[in-house]
């Protein structure tokens, strides 16, 4: 099956429509391999919007922490996001692009697992310095991008997202 959403952008207002092709995983912990992908079009996909990014999602193991591919259209991995966690509780992301450690983030994981609370995870660089935030609830995320983040670290960091999303279905 698929499920789609629309993503915005502030402060320029530019809009992405994002389907998600869950196929059979729709439960979230049992399934392996490849998972769902999430397909992100520029614009109106009914009126030519263009497919910018695929994010395939894959787990080596039923009810292991998954893990994230950012490709373009072509195929070419630009970002991965690698999660660990403890029982949907609480986890650790590293963001990787271009095959470079960019970013980690560490928190609970209650807000996207429950409409009674949010989840506020720190972004950090490299350095260990806080650069943004990232906010989970039960119908969604709010993503504080670092000022300097390029188009492909703020594609990594949405993969992030989506990764903490998958423990919600």
């Amino acid at each position: 099956g698929v499920r789609s959403f629309v993503m915005q952008s502030s402060p320029d207002g530019g809009e992405y429509f994002v389907g998600e092709d869950f196929g059979p995983w729709h439960c979230c912990c049992l399934w392996m391999g490849k998972g769902p992908a999430y397909h992100v079009i520029e614009g109106n996909p009914m009126h030519g919007g263009e497919e910018v990014l695929i994010l395939q999602s894959h787990r080596m193991f039923c009810c292991a922490s998954p893990d994230m591919d950012v490709m373009t259209p072509n195929g070419e991995v630009i970002a991965t996001v690698d999660e660990h966690a403890a029982c949907c509780c609480f986890a650790s992301t590293r963001v990787d692009v271009r095959g470079q450690a960019r970013y980690h983030l560490s928190g609970n994981m209650w807000g996207a697992l429950c409409s009674c609370f949010t989840s506020e995870h720190n972004i950090k660089d490299t350095s260990s310095q806080v650069v943004g935030k990232m906010v989970h609830w039960n119908s969604g995320a709010h993503i504080e991008f670092p000022k300097d983040a390029l188009a492909s670290h703020k594609a990594a960091l949405v993969a992030a997202a989506l990764v903490t999303d998958l423990r919600r279905r």
